[in-house]
C-alpha cells in the first residue's frame, strides 16, 4: 500500500470513529437526561436519582423534592412493605482516603496527603508538600480543607502551622 493510501485509510477510519463516538455520546446524554428528569411519570409514586459525579441523591415525591449529599461512604435505601422509603446516608464521619495535588504555596508544589474527616462535600486532612524540582528546600506539612467540585476533583486550601514560613497553600487535588 502506498503511503498516500495509508494516510487516506487512516483518515477514513478516524472520521468514522469520531462520528460513531459522537452519536453514542448524544444517545447517552438523552438517556441520562431522561433518568435525571425531576418529573414523575403517571404511574410513579416516587423517584430516586443517584448522581455520583455531583455527589448527590435526589428523592422526588408528589409532596416535593429532597436533595442530599452522597458521600464516598456506604449508603442504603430501604423500601418498606407499606411503600415508605428510608435512606441511611451518612453526612459526616472519619475516613482515611489518600489524595494527590498540584498547586501554589509560595512556589509551584506537588502534594501527597490523606483525608481524615468529611462533612458532606468538605474534607479535612493533611498533606506533604514539596517543590517541583525535588531539591528538598521547600518541604511543607499543611493542614488541608478540600471541597469536591466534580467527581473526585477538589479545590483545596491549606495552612502550614508548623515550620518557619506558615505558608498558605492553594491547590487542585484528586482523591485516589
Amino acid at each position: 500500500m502506498l503511503p498516500k493510501n495509508k494516510v487516506l485509510a487512516g483518515a477514513i477510519v478516524l472520521a468514522t470513529t469520531l462520528v460513531l463516538a459522537f452519536g453514542l455520546y448524544k444517545c447517552q446524554r438523552k438517556r441520562d437526561s431522561d433518568i435525571s428528569s425531576p418529573l414523575l411519570g403517571p404511574n410513579v409514586k416516587e423517584k430516586i436519582i443517584l448522581n455520583p459525579l455531583r455527589h448527590s441523591i435526589v428523592i422526588i415525591t408528589a409532596e416535593g423534592t429532597k436533595v442530599t449529599t452522597l458521600p464516598d461512604r456506604p449508603s442504603s435505601i430501604e423500601i418498606y412493605k407499606d411503600g415508605r422509603v428510608k435512606t441511611s446516608i451518612p453526612q459526616w464521619g472519619y475516613e482515611a482516603v489518600p489524595f494527590i495535588g498540584i498547586g501554589w504555596g509560595g512556589q509551584l508544589n506537588d502534594y501527597i496527603g490523606i483525608d481524615g474527616f468529611y462533612w458532606k462535600r468538605l474534607d479535612f486532612g493533611t498533606a506533604f508538600s514539596f517543590d517541583r524540582d525535588l531539591k528538598i528546600k521547600a518541604i511543607g506539612f499543611p493542614l488541608v480543607l478540600s471541597y469536591a467540585v466534580w467527581h473526585n476533583t477538589r479545590l483545596s486550601i491549606g495552612y502550614e502551622m508548623f515550620g518557619p514560613t506558615h505558608a498558605i497553600h492553594g491547590f487542585v487535588s484528586v482523591r485516589l
